[in-house]
């Protein structure tokens, strides 16, 4: 699966369960099962506000992680009834340590945080003993690991933004090359004529924006925004709906943040992209040569999308499409920024 967030949260469930491991040993096999869960249950809480015992879409914080936390000791308890002392000490390890969990610039910082936060806590300085140091380079070297996978630059090549209209970003697959003069971009869109090479570039992008969004999750950035990409190319959805794609998208966290478009000729003609479709779907269209813009704006916002997307129109009918837009806020009129 091409799923970045995925390929995060196996990263951080991993590190968060090897430092669990050094505060707490257990000969008992389902223990390192039950921190898991406690781990898994934190990631989702916090990436997905997606809870097991809690409300789902609370915004996340501790005392709710701590509410979901005892929801899930009594279902646990409830299925392991000989495991109880290790069920109701895992929640406390996995607190502890998701308490801590963050995104932290210095080593220092780490090691003075968790001297902080140790002696808070009497039975976490009976189990932590004397693996403190083991302990604090198990979360430096997490925190390392980390930060050189937010510090990549996901702008190297391409522009992500090409409009913003209030919090929607609109990305066109035609203008989102850069470092190239103007020669060489005809040159290489040209190239990207080729369906196999425009699919590889579209999964390009949107690899990049689910980057970004994973990115401002991690980092308690910007959370509003919302990103469309508009996919030119008919071909983009041969095969049920281009795997690749549904691979990078297919994402609670992703999902919300990210959809595509498609120009209003192929969504008319394929309908079952409407079935079981998990990928949002906005449509695009050049409203220069309609000749009845009414009867337009009727059939394709009777679709099931999310936007309607003006990308050019005659300047004499500007009134007209804003007067819709102003009527429907799915309505968005894009025009490329200079």
């Amino acid at each position: 699966m091409n799923n970045i967030v995925d390929s995060y949260k196996k990263f951080k469930i991993y590190y968060l369960g090897k430092i669990g491991k050094i505060l707490y040993t257990s000969k008992e096999p389902k223990s390192i099962d039950i921190l898991d869960r406690y781990l898994n249950n934190y990631f989702n809480a916090k990436f997905y506000n997606i809870y097991e015992t809690v409300e789902d879409g609370q915004p996340f914080s501790f005392e709710v992680l701590q509410e979901e936390f005892d929801g899930l000791e009594i279902e646990l308890l409830e299925t392991n009834k000989e495991l109880t002392k290790q069920i109701k000490e895992l929640k406390k390890v996995a607190y502890f340590i998701c308490n801590l969990d963050g995104i932290y610039q210095t080593e220092e910082e780490i090691q003075k945080l968790i001297e902080e936060e140790v002696v808070k806590e009497q039975y976490i300085q009976i189990i932590l003993g004397n693996k403190k140091e083991q302990f604090i380079n198990a979360f430096i070297e997490m925190s390392r690991k980390e930060n050189k996978i937010l510090e990549t630059d996901i702008n190297e090549f391409f522009e992500l933004t090409s409009h913003q209209q209030d919090n929607i970003v609109i990305i066109d697959m035609a203008h989102s090359i850069k470092l190239l003069n103007s020669y060489r971009k005809t040159l290489v869109n040209q190239v990207y004529k080729d369906q196999k090479l425009y699919l590889k570039k579209a999964v390009n992008i949107l690899d990049k924006i689910a980057f970004k969004i994973l990115k401002d999750r991690c980092l308690g950035l910007d959370d509003k925004l919302r990103y469309v990409v508009l996919l030119e190319s008919p071909a983009i959805v041969n095969g049920d709906f281009a795997k690749e794609i549904k691979d990078i998208i297919n994402d609670p966290l992703i999902i919300k943040k990210l959809g595509v478009a498609l120009s209003d000729d192929v969504l008319f003609t394929r309908e079952n992209l409407f079935k079981n479709n998990a990928v949002r779907l906005s449509c695009f269209r050049d409203m220069t040569y309609v000749n009845d813009l009414d009867k337009k704006f009727t059939t394709v916002l009777a679709l099931p999308i999310e936007y309607f997307i003006i990308t050019s129109y005659k300047t004499k009918r500007e009134a007209d499409i804003i007067a819709h837009a102003d009527i429907d806020d799915r309505i968005i009129i894009y025009e490329e920024d200079n």
